[in-house]
């Protein structure tokens, strides 16, 4: 679990998406999401495209 001061790296994949986002909020913090499936990025994104 990160605390404090961690440092975390993100890396810019660029997603496909179904149509557009629109970003009208300024977060204080990042919740970080994982699905409980074996995949990279690519297929976990793929799932919730499938999913709508």
């Amino acid at each position: 679990m990160m605390k404090g001061n961690d440092l975390m790296n993100i890396n810019q994949i660029n997603l496909k998406k179904n149509g557009s986002l629109s970003y009208g909020n300024s977060p204080n913090k990042i919740i970080l999401h994982h699905a409980e499936m074996d995949g990279d990025i690519q297929a976990v994104n793929q799932v919730h495209l499938d999913d709508g």
